[in-house]
């Protein structure tokens, strides 16, 4: 087990193999673009547990997540799997994960002003069986979202398929002042 601490401003930060368990907090902006990615594609987990369902949170800026395999456990009184927040989160990248298995709500919630994230060459499958996406947008500006692969698989992680699922990608407006726009939608897969 291991926590993801952003120290500096720009650079990269490395994780090693293994689970990461618990939710990992990034909050800080940084001047420069700060990447932190595994050392080998997927082989650094964030995992959720029995008491916090949620894996990533981040509200910072400047900040490029990649390589990482995200999932979810039952357990935990949190929403959404991966949380991408505020109207001070900017620039924001979230390339070649693999993210799967929300039991709470959305794998991901981009909300709540964030702007300028980039969702690029994920794979995301298994949302909750009783509905929610497996990505959810929501009153936010400038978000692309493109070429990744979206999909249901509940027998391949041992869950029962109950036939209720919502749409696997949601882009809407919940905010009373502000409006979801210029939203990027591009060569993405959606299998059935």
């Amino acid at each position: 087990n291991g926590r993801i601490y952003a120290r500096n401003a720009g650079g990269e930060i490395v994780c090693l193999d293994g689970a990461y368990t618990g939710t990992q907090v990034l909050t800080r902006t940084f001047a420069t673009p700060v990447v932190v990615r595994a050392e080998h594609a997927y082989r650094a987990r964030l995992t959720s547990s029995a008491a916090q369902h949620r894996v990533l949170y981040v509200s910072g800026a400047n900040i490029a997540l990649r390589g990482f395999e995200m999932v979810g456990v039952p357990g935990g009184p949190d929403s959404y799997l991966v949380q991408i927040t505020t109207a001070a989160c900017h620039d924001v990248l979230l390339e070649n994960n693999i993210l799967h298995d929300s039991f709470r709500n959305d794998i991901v919630k981009i909300n709540d002003g964030a702007h300028h994230v980039t969702v690029r060459g994920n794979m995301f499958y298994n949302m909750p069986a009783a509905g929610d996406e497996h990505l959810d947008v929501n009153t936010v500006h400038d978000i692309v979202l493109e070429d990744n692969v979206f999909f249901n698989d509940f027998a391949g992680s041992g869950r029962i398929n109950l036939n209720v699922t919502h749409p696997f990608v949601l882009i809407k407006n919940s905010g009373s002042t502000f409006v979801t726009r210029n939203v990027t939608v591009r060569r993405n897969v959606f299998l059935n």
